[in-house]
C-alpha cells in the first residue's frame, strides 16, 4: 500500500507544480509584451527622427533669431558663411530681404527676472513728466 501512496502523493505535487507553472505564464507573457512594446518604441521613434530630419547641423549656416509674425510668417536672422542676413519666410517661400552690415551676435540673458521684479515693471504707473513740458499749450 505504501509504494501507492507515495506515486499519489507525487503525482498530487506535479500537479500543483503544474498549476504554478499555468498561473505564472499568463504573467510572463505579459511581461515580454510590455518589453517588446518598449523596444518597438524605441526603435520607432529613432526611425521617425532620423526621416524627419530633425535639427540638421551645418558648420556654414546658423539660425541665429527667429520671430513669428503669424502663423504662417516670420523673420528669420542667419548666418551664412559668417554674413548675417535678415530673411523673410512665408509659406510659399523665404525671401531675403537685406544683409546685415554691422550685426553683433548677443548672449541670451542668463539671469531670470524675478516674478516681483517683472510685477513692478508692468504695473508701474506712467510718469507724468509729459505735463511739464507741454506748459500751457492746451
Amino acid at each position: 500500500m505504501l509504494p501507492r501512496l507515495q506515486c499519489t502523493f507525487r503525482g498530487a505535487q506535479e500537479r500543483k507544480a503544474m498549476n504554478r507553472f499555468f498561473e505564472i505564464l499568463p504573467m510572463l507573457g505579459s511581461l515580454i509584451m510590455v518589453v517588446a512594446i518598449l523596444v518597438l518604441t524605441y526603435y520607432a521613434t529613432r526611425w521617425y527622427a532620423r526621416r524627419a530630419g530633425g535639427a540638421v547641423s551645418s558648420k556654414n549656416i546658423r539660425v541665429i533669431d527667429k520671430v513669428s509674425l503669424s502663423n504662417n510668417t516670420a523673420l528669420v536672422i542667419a548666418c551664412v558663411c559668417g554674413k548675417y542676413y535678415l530673411l523673410g519666410m512665408t509659406e510659399h517661400g523665404i525671401t531675403l530681404l537685406r544683409e546685415l552690415e554691422a550685426f553683433e551676435e548677443q548672449a541670451p540673458e542668463l539671469q531670470a527676472a524675478s516674478f516681483k521684479k517683472l510685477f513692478e515693471k508692468f504695473t508701474e504707473q506712467p510718469k507724468k513728466e509729459n505735463k511739464k513740458d507741454d506748459g500751457g499749450t492746451q
